[in-house]
């Protein structure tokens, strides 16, 4: 029948319904629950044989359920109705509700706990099956007794206790986790303080300021050990691959953990967390309020590179990135990632420095110097105004909303990314004019005014069709610049880091360079800690120059990095 005649009127009777021995009874358990504040919470009460229809009584009060005094004193201070959810209040009583029950399917109300609710808080509750037909005020008084005798199959109680956030974290971890080496094992151990009975979950993940793990699921968890009395299963059988390692099933007392973690020979150095989730609170509540405990430890091994992305342009005015691989066979991802659209209305496109991957920070902010040097873009419109793109902390959108840096940039024919040649932490901007002269603007470090005024470098650059900078080239930790003169020849332009004189007096690096249309300084994407460089020849074909740190021959042989480029009038 339809719920909504199934609703009782307060004389407690339905004319004309089935009688009781249409439907089986129905057989109801419930558990007492742990509740946070600040959340809902409903009286559970399940039927295990979906097959009743009636309704079910539910009273509420601050008191155990034992009989009519329960019934006067309503619901404790801090817990309120949020919503009936179909039921309908029982008249006479401050809380006390009938809700229909449909093949098993029933209703009850549900209740807000305040934020302020005190600790150890406890609602109180009977319930009793009415069936269809049956008496409603028996129902009542059978819901107000529940708590004078043991549950039957159609009636009970239960209880639900406010655990304030200051209450659950006197369950304490505390950690013994050493240092992994690559190649070798470490036995951990946890050691486990709980007042209240809960779930504990373990897991890892890398600590904030590192990279995403790279190496899957490379590293073991294994051989868990107990002290006696707790109860655990192992779940994930690798470390760092997104999977809960270990759950367990505490009761109060002092309890310990230990397992073994084996990494293989070759990982790179990367500051891990070992992470408890302790939960002492009911179903429903996903984790929000769990205790989280947690404790660093170092996967020792070979330094870590981050990775490099490589944008483009197509004719269209569609910017994509290309995602660095860090292996020099093939040392970009496709398809690329698409950035957006529109930016064909700029003449002259250049990044700071090169585009580097973002670090993970989870539960702290970045410091100052991880959102500088991380691939910031300008760009001159037609009317000469350069615009200013922030590269942002996220990886969607990579860029800021663009800033008008200023007019007046028309006067110069070439811009290119500078990278830190100043060695103050912000990236620069070199501008050469239309009579050759080279100018700095360094880099402030606030995208609201990102260059300070311009400073003379010299004059002299018109002999060269193409500049790339942004990055150290020769080892020394300093930004340079390469150049290309008319004839072919590269040249290496190293960096002083003095702002009066940015750039030492040029050396040959190697004729041959005429071949190519594009040239980007496009930083480490090999991993090897030294930067790359990336050249595409007439026939669309992209070469990777890989660094060698050595100022007398920067780069490698070149190889073959991939086919199809000519679809970029840009390659940054």
């Amino acid at each position: 029948m339809p719920i909504a005649a199934a609703v009782l009127a307060t004389a407690g009777l339905i004319s004309g319904a089935p009688s009781a021995a249409a439907h089986p009874p129905p057989n109801f358990e419930t558990s007492d629950e742990i509740v946070p504040p600040g959340e809902w919470w409903f009286a559970y009460a399940w039927d295990t044989s979906t097959w009743a229809e009636g309704h079910v009584v539910y009273a509420f009060s601050s008191e155990p359920l034992t009989g009519a005094q329960a019934a006067t004193v309503g619901l404790p201070k801090g817990i309120t109705v949020e919503s009936l959810n179909d039921c309908t209040p029982v008249a006479g009583y401050p809380a006390v509700f009938s809700c229909p029950i449909e093949r098993g399917f029933r209703t009850n109300p549900v209740f807000d706990v305040a934020t302020d609710t005190a600790d150890m808080t406890t609602a109180y509750f009977g319930y009793s099956y009415v069936p269809t037909g049956g008496d409603l005020e028996a129902g009542v008084q059978t819901a107000l007794s529940a708590a004078t005798g043991p549950a039957g199959a159609t009636y009970g109680t239960g209880k639900a206790t406010v655990y304030s956030a200051e209450h659950a974290a006197r369950n304490t971890v505390a950690f013994d986790t050493p240092d992994l080496p690559t190649g070798g094992s470490v036995r951990h151990t946890l050691h486990l303080h709980t007042v209240d009975p809960g779930e504990l979950y373990l897991h890892f993940w890398p600590a904030d300021g590192q990279p995403v793990w790279r190496y899957g699921n490379t590293i073991s968890f294994q051989d868990v050990a107990l002290s006696a009395g707790t109860m655990c299963v192992p779940l994930g059988k690798a470390v760092l691959d997104g999977e809960t390692n270990l759950r367990c099933e505490l009761t109060p007392g002092d309890q310990t953990i230990s397992y073994t973690l084996t990494a293989p020979a070759g990982l790179t150095t990367w500051h891990v967390q070992a992470i408890t989730s302790y939960n002492v609170y009911a179903r429903g509540y996903g984790g929000l309020h769990d205790v989280d405990s947690r404790n660093a430890f170092d996967l020792q091994g070979g330094p870590t590179r981050l990775d490099h992305y490589l944008p483009v342009r197509d004719s269209a005015g569609k910017m994509s990135m290309y995602y660095g691989t860090g292996k020099a066979a093939a040392p970009f991802y496709a398809p690329p990632h698409t950035v957006g659209g529109g930016w064909q209305i700029y003449n002259a496109l250049t990044k700071l420095s090169p585009e580097s991957e973002d670090l993970i920070y989870q539960h702290t902010a970045p410091p100052t110097a991880q959102l500088k040097g991380r691939g910031d873009l300008v760009g001159r419109d037609s009317a000469g105004v350069l615009w200013y793109y922030h590269r942002q902390f996220t990886p969607l959108p990579p860029l800021a909303n663009r800033t008008r840096v200023g007019s007046g940039w028309n006067i110069y024919p070439t811009l290119t990314g500078g990278g830190d040649l100043t060695r103050d932490g912000n990236a620069d901007l070199l501008a050469r004019d239309k009579t050759g002269v080279l100018w700095l603007y360094a880099g402030t470090g606030n995208p609201a005014a990102p260059f300070a005024n311009r400073t003379r470098i010299g004059g002299g650059w018109q002999i060269y069709g193409t500049l790339a900078g942004s990055d150290d080239l020769n080892g020394d930790g300093i930004a340079d610049l390469v150049a290309r003169d008319s004839t072919g020849v590269l040249w290496l332009y190293a960096g002083t880091g003095n702002v009066k004189a940015p750039l030492k007096s040029r050396t040959r690096i190697c004729a041959g360079w005429a071949g190519y249309n594009q040239l980007s300084v496009v930083g480490d994407v090999t991993r090897d800690g030294r930067a790359d460089l990336v050249a595409r020849d007439k026939a669309g074909v992209l070469w990777l120059y890989r660094g060698t740190g050595n100022p007398a021959t920067p780069f490698a042989n070149r190889t073959y990095a991939g086919g199809g480029w000519q679809g970029f009038n840009l390659i940054l």
